[in-house]
């Protein structure tokens, strides 16, 4: 087979990022009903090679890749991928990007939502307590936000936990 042949073959194989990146959401959404426990989280799929949205992240063991956010259920099925394949998307901040997966899941279901440090604050946590999910966010001594520069406490060992409740009231809705 000759190059150009090749290059047709190829070019009609291919969807558009946005495109695809809409149909593999649609299909998660469509087939899977998550589990009650959700967590949101960051992955670097390992890529080398020459790209404007490929990331390099020194903390990640694969340092190089495509950013990708995720909303998986306890399960470890995926419900929703983020693709960081465009540059509007790297100006989203984290809230945005958490509370737009969070509204495609089911309404007639409880979750409790999971997420590290990078993805906490304030706005999000009452945000997340408005609309009656409760949530995790875990963050260590070493890497402090914030939101919890009043409650860490150093001298606790590892393994050990403390537990902080704040109530927030609910959206009220019309009519009521």
């Amino acid at each position: 087979m000759g190059r150009d042949r090749f290059r047709e073959i190829l070019s009609h194989l291919r969807a558009p990022r946005k495109e695809f990146e809409k149909s593999v959401n649609k299909n998660f959404q469509d087939h899977w009903i998550p589990f009650t426990i959700i967590v949101f989280d960051e992955t670097l799929v390992r890529f080398k090679g020459r790209t404007y949205f490929r990331r390099y992240i020194p903390r990640k063991p694969k340092k190089t890749g495509l950013l990708q956010y995720l909303l998986v259920d306890g399960a470890g099925y995926c419900y929703y991928i983020d693709f960081i394949t465009d540059i509007s998307k790297l100006g989203k901040t984290m809230f945005e990007r958490v509370t737009d997966a969070i509204k495609l899941l089911p309404k007639n279901l409880r979750f409790r939502f999971y997420a590290d440090a990078a993805f906490g604050s304030e706005e999000l946590m009452i945000w997340l307590c408005r609309h009656r999910i409760s949530a995790t966010i875990a963050t260590s001594k070493n890497r402090p936000i914030y939101l919890f520069a009043d409650y860490l406490h150093t001298g606790l060992k590892k393994k050990d936990y403390k537990v902080l409740y704040r109530t927030v009231e609910p959206i009220k809705k019309k009519g009521t």
